[in-house]
C-alpha cells in the first residue's frame, strides 16, 4: 500500500492509542454481526475436526457431486446474496468461461446470476438459455442446478424467479423431475425463510443454515460464497487462508507496521482535519469490478453517504465533494503481454520504457501510464490517493482484500458514530 496524503507521520502517531483500544474493543465483541471476523478461521477448523459434516465439507460434496451432472448452475438471490458469487466467477474464471466447451471448463459449470430484480427480458432470456443443451450429447449437459440464497425471506424477487426457473428445470427433466430436483436444487436458508416449507415438501437433500444476522455482504465468506467457489473448482481453502492471514494481521501486528490500523487512521485524520469525507474506489482490472459493487455495497451500509459509488478507470463520482481516491491494482497479469503497435504516439508510452524492439510497449505499460497519469490528476486537484495493489487474482489473495475491506469498513463504522481523540 503506498499512500500520497496529507497527514503528518506525528497525526499518525498521535492516534495509536485510540486505534488500539479500537481493536481490542472489535476484538472482543462477540455479537453475532461480528462473526465474520473469526468465520474464516472456525470454518477451516472445524472441516480439519469433522471434515464432511462441517460446512466446507457438505460444500465439497455437494460441488464434487454435481461436476459429472449437470452444465450449468443458477444463482438466485438478492443482490447482497449474489454479488459473492459473481465477485469470484468474474475474478477467477476466463473471462468466457460460458462460451466455452464442457471439456474447456473441465466439466465445471457455467454460472449465470438471477432473483435480484424484476428485469423481465434478462430472466426470458436466461429461461431461455437454459432451457437448451450443451454442446454434447452427455446427460450433463441436458441438466442444470439451482442454488438459492435467502437469509432473511424478505427478498420477493428471488422467491417469484424461483418459481419459474423450478417449472423451468421440471420441464427439462421431464419424468425424472420429482426425485432429480431434490438434488439439483441447493438451499443457503436464514431461520425465517418462506422457502424451508419448499425445502421439506419437494424433499430437497441439501439445505444449508445462513446467518440473518449479519450485515448485508457480511457473508462472502459463508457458504452463500464458498458453494459457487467449490462448484466453479476454486481453492477454497486458500480463500479462507487468505482471510485468517489479514485476520491474524489485524488482531496481532503494532500499530507501526498494522496497515489495516494506519489505514483507518488515515481516512479518520483525513476526514476530521482535512474534511476529506467521500471515498472513490478505482478498480483497472474488469475482473475485479464486481467485488468493487459488493465493496460498494458493504461501504454504503455501514457508513452512510461518505462512502460514494465505484469508478472504474475513471475519475467520475457521485459528489462534488473533495474525496480519498483508491486505486485498486493488480500487479500481474495470468495472460501473456499483449504488444501494442509501434507507431503509437509517444505521449501515450510510458516515460520509464525505451520503445525499441528490446523493449517493446505492451498494454500492461499503458495501463501503468494511465494509471499513473490519473494518480497525479488526482492529487493535482487537490484530493489524496491511494493504492492497494495485489500481486495476482487467486483466490488467496481475494480472501486477503475481502477480509480487509470488512475489516476496515467495520473500523470506518464505529469510527463514525463517535470521535477519536
Amino acid at each position: 500500500m503506498s499512500p500520497h496524503f496529507r497527514v503528518t507521520p506525528g497525526q499518525l502517531e498521535s492516534l495509536a492509542a485510540p486505534m488500539i483500544q479500537l481493536r481490542e474493543d472489535v476484538i472482543a465483541d462477540l455479537s453475532p454481526r461480528m462473526s465474520f471476523l473469526g468465520l474464516p478461521y472456525e470454518q477451516l477448523k472445524a472441516y480439519e475436526r469433522i471434515r464432511q459434516a462441517s460446512d466446507l465439507g457438505r460444500i465439497f460434496k455437494v460441488a464434487n457431486g454435481l461436476h459429472d451432472r449437470i452444465d450449468a448452475v443458477v444463482i438466485l438471490g438478492p443482490l447482497s446474496g449474489v454479488l459473492a458469487a459473481k465477485g469470484f466467477f468474474h475474478a477467477c474464471c476466463d473471462p468466457y468461461h460460458n462460451e466455452l466447451s464442457r471439456a474447456e471448463r473441465g466439466s465445471k459449470p457455467r454460472m449465470y446470476f438471477a432473483g435480484f430484480d424484476f428485469d423481465n427480458d434478462e430472466t426470458a432470456a436466461l429461461l431461455s438459455r437454459l432451457a437448451m443443451n450443451g454442446e454434447g450429447e452427455s446427460s450433463a449437459e441436458k441438466r442444470w442446478a439451482i442454488v438459492v440464497v435467502d437469509a432473511d425471506g424478505n427478498s420477493i424477487e428471488t422467491q417469484v424467479a424461483l418459481q419459474h426457473f423450478i417449472l423451468c428445470l421440471e420441464r427439462k427433466l421431464g419424468n425424472d423431475a420429482a426425485e432429480l430436483i431434490k438434488e439439483l436444487v441447493v438451499l443457503q436458508l436464514g431461520p425465517t425463510s418462506k422457502l424451508r416449507q419448499f425445502a421439506g415438501d419437494r424433499g430437497i437433500a441439501e439445505v444449508f443454515d445462513i446467518s440473518n444476522q449479519l450485515d448485508e455482504c457480511h457473508d462472502v465468506l459463508s457458504p452463500v460464497g464458498l458453494l459457487p467457489v467449490a462448484m466453479l473448482g476454486l481453492d477454497c481453502m486458500k480463500l479462507l487462508a487468505g482471510a485468517v492471514d489479514v485476520t491474524e494481521h489485524f488482531t496481532t501486528t503494532r500499530y507501526k507496521e498494522n496497515l489495516i490500523l494506519r489505514f483507518v487512521a488515515i481516512r479518520h485524520l483525513q476526514a476530521s482535519e482535512l474534511g476529506i469525507e467521500h471515498r472513490m474506489m478505482r478498480v483497472w482490472n474488469s475482473p475485479l469490478q464486481a467485488f468493487a459493487t459488493w465493496y460498494d455495497q458493504l461501504a454504503m451500509s455501514l457508513c452512510g453517504n461518505r462512502a460514494t459509488r465505484m469508478g472504474h478507470r475513471t475519475t467520475a463520482t457521485t459528489t462534488n465533494a473533495p474525496k480519498l481516491v483508491c486505486d485498486v491494482i493488480v500487479s500481474t497479469f495470468r495472460q501473456d503481454a499483449l504488444v501494442v503497435d509501434p507507431h503509437t504516439p509517444p505521449e501515450l508510452s510510458s516515460p520509464s520504457r525505451k520503445r525499441d524492439a528490446k523493449s517493446p510497449l505492451t498494454f500492461s505499460d499503458m495501463m501503468s501510464t494511465s494509471i499513473r497519469q490519473n494518480r497525479e490528476a488526482t492529487i493535482a486537484a487537490g484530493e489524496p490517493a491511494v493504492e492497494i495493489a495485489i500481486p495476482r487474482i487467486d483466490t488467496h489473495e481475494l480472501g486477503q482484500l475481502i477480509q480487509f475491506w470488512l475489516i476496515t469498513t467495520e473500523l470506518e463504522r464505529r469510527m463514525n458514530g463517535s470521535a477519536l481523540n
